[in-house]
């Protein structure tokens, strides 16, 4: 497991990401699919506690480009995809304020501030215990917040 800041980094930003298997690791542009020839350092931190096994430091700093990347090992592990660009941070205050909004209880969605229909919502009935029968769907919706 490959595991990345998926909210992204800023171009001059220290660009780390965790592992838990050794290796080499390159970094992947998602907008054509290939490599980014920067090196990524692979650095072991030892035994960590919290998740309970050997743990690799990823530094991916060399990478600068805005764009929109992935880490990709040899035995074709991936890590979600994240951005770099100057403003990343500015996609998560908006992101967070408008989960918010879509948390509100009792009152209807006003298509201006949530950004969508509020009658194209996509019902989801994939919740736990649907499929073996244990429950019912309660009207259940799924938003995208990008």
């Amino acid at each position: 497991m490959i595991s990345v800041n998926e909210t992204g980094f800023l171009p001059s930003a220290v660009k780390l990401a965790i592992s838990d298997s050794p290796g080499s690791f390159r970094l992947i542009d998602d907008t054509d699919g290939k490599p980014i020839d920067i090196g990524v350092a692979v650095i072991d931190s030892g035994f960590d506690e919290t998740a309970g096994c050997e743990v690799y430091r990823l530094d991916f700093s060399g990478v600068s480009a805005p764009g929109i990347y992935h880490l990709e090992s040899d035995d074709g592990i991936c890590s979600a995809a994240f951005k770099v660009e100057p403003h990343v941070y500015k996609t998560l205050k908006n992101s967070l304020l408008k989960s918010f909004y879509f948390q509100r209880c009792g009152c209807g969605l006003q298509e201006e501030y949530a950004g969508i229909d509020a009658d194209a919502l996509v019902y989801d009935a994939r919740l736990e215990g649907v499929a073996e029968g244990r429950q019912e769907v309660k009207d259940s919706i799924r938003i995208e917040l990008t």
